[in-house]
């Protein structure tokens, strides 16, 4: 899993300018309208694992699924509060491992509410933190949503 991390590090300045782009209409109606939403990040070992029509099928219209590359992936979960968060990324989850009962995937999540518009950056990078933290602890099938610590 290290040469994971390392790509995702090596990567990681690309991924975040994705990500600031294709996050700009939630980071405008947070600015706005203080309309919270949470970022999930997707690391799936096998390329073709995510059937992308079928977790399509299970998000909502305004929810917003990026591919990063084949085995990456992050989902803007759109209007979503601090308390439900960790629950649809749990149901994100659950729904991964039935649509592929043979793949691991590793989940990292963070939420708007614990940033500024301004540190939209800040909100990135600490999701890939926690992507990183199921990565290089092998946290199989498990949503990482803070610090984790051993």
């Amino acid at each position: 899993m290290l040469q994971v991390i390392a790509e995702i590090r090596k990567n990681e300045h690309q991924y975040m300018e994705m990500l600031k782009e294709e996050g700009k209409e939630f980071f405008y109606r947070k600015e706005r309208y203080g309309t919270e939403f949470s970022f999930i990040a997707i690391y799936c070992e096998c390329k073709i694992a995510i059937d992308f029509n079928e977790l399509k099928k299970r998000l909502r219209s305004t929810d917003k699924l990026i591919t990063l590359n084949d085995k990456l992936h992050c989902i803007i979960l759109d209007s979503v509060d601090e308390e439900h968060y960790i629950k649809v990324a749990e149901n994100i989850n659950y729904n991964l491992l039935h649509l592929n009962t043979n793949n691991d995937y590793y989940l990292g999540t963070v939420h708007s509410k614990e940033y500024e518009v301004k540190e939209c950056s800040n909100m990135i990078y600490e999701l890939f933190c926690r992507l990183e933290d199921a990565l290089e602890n092998n946290l199989k099938n498990i949503v990482v949503y803070q610090d984790f610590v051993i």
